[in-house]
């Protein structure tokens, strides 16, 4: 049983001295990008309703021209089950994967590499949305050891919160780009 337990401990420190790659903070914006819309989707519903068509008492004063170009502009709408990770800004992706790689420097490369031992970066990726936003889930529900859970918290959290919105181009646009 004692061999078994050091091998896990050595194939693990082995692992660990492995270096961090690109393509695993590829797989971190995926799940970051991927859980912004998950968590944002109740909201961004109501900031994008759909193409229903309205109609109104106003619409007898319109005229008919005006009331072609509202149905015309009604009916090219997008509806939420249209957005898609397409659909975001490309300086909005720049801005997730600026932010990832900071979050990797706050919570130490180590840190990141024994969480990866653990979880796939994706899971890492949708977890920092997470705990970034105080969605009561996140690093603290996975049973990292103490010190890495609380340099992943604090690292997330030093990121402070960002929201996703919709802008008036009916593209997905994160609230801290600049």
């Amino acid at each position: 049983m004692s061999n078994n337990k050091n091998l896990r401990i050595f194939i693990r420190k082995k692992l660990q001295e492995q270096m961090f790659h690109e393509d695993d903070i590829k797989l971190f914006l995926a799940g970051y990008l991927s859980c912004a819309l998950w968590t944002e989707e109740e909201r961004l519903r109501e900031e994008l309703p759909g193409s229903e068509l309205s109609f109104s008492d106003e619409d007898d004063e319109e005229s008919q021209q005006d009331r072609k170009i509202r149905i015309a502009n009604d009916q090219t709408k997008k509806s939420y089950e249209d957005l898609t990770m397409d659909d975001l800004d490309q300086n909005s992706i720049i801005q997730a994967y600026v932010d990832i790689k900071k979050f990797i420097e706050l919570a130490g490369e180590e840190n990141i590499k024994t969480a990866l031992l653990d979880f796939n970066a994706t899971q890492i990726g949708h977890d920092l949305w997470l705990t970034r936003n105080h969605h009561g889930s996140g690093f603290f529900d996975r049973g990292y050891t103490y010190e890495t859970e609380q340099a992943l918290i604090k690292a997330a959290h030093a990121l402070g919160e960002v929201n996703l919105y919709i802008g008036d181009d009916i593209r997905l646009y994160f609230s801290n780009v600049h």
